[in-house]
């Protein structure tokens, strides 16, 4: 998870249900290049209902690019003129998660054995 970025959409029927994941990219150790058409096209072909999209940030910094942001933003208009429901954004590190959907950090932390995520306040 550590060496590129990579950037995967799931794509998911009307009960939410997981119908298929799409690969949408693979990037360099900084960066990666997602091509919004082409998700939709996915979303279209599968007669998803909603999408989310996930990647991840070799860095280990859970805070968002503005790149992420923009998106981010991007792909909900996008989705919202096809009648999908962009569900959610999430950039993954080992660490954690980051959630555009509720715009809080989950922070990994191991508390006697078990794994919990604890949320952090916007950056």
């Amino acid at each position: 998870m550590d060496l590129t970025e990579e950037f995967k959409v799931l794509l998911l029927s009307r009960d939410m249900r997981v119908i298929g994941v799409y690969h949408a990219a693979s990037g360099s150790t900084s960066g990666v290049v997602v091509d919004t058409k082409l998700i939709l096209v996915s979303a279209l072909k599968t007669n998803a209902n909603s999408i989310i999209m996930a990647h991840n940030h070799p860095s280990g910094n859970l805070k968002p690019s503005p790149q992420d942001a923009e998106q981010t933003h991007k792909m909900k208009i996008a989705c919202k003129a096809l009648d999908i429901e962009m569900a959610d954004h999430l950039i993954i590190t080992n660490d954690g998660y980051y959630s555009f959907g509720d715009g809080l950090s989950h922070e990994k932390k191991n508390i006697n054995g078990s794994i919990y995520f604890e949320c952090q306040p916007p950056f």
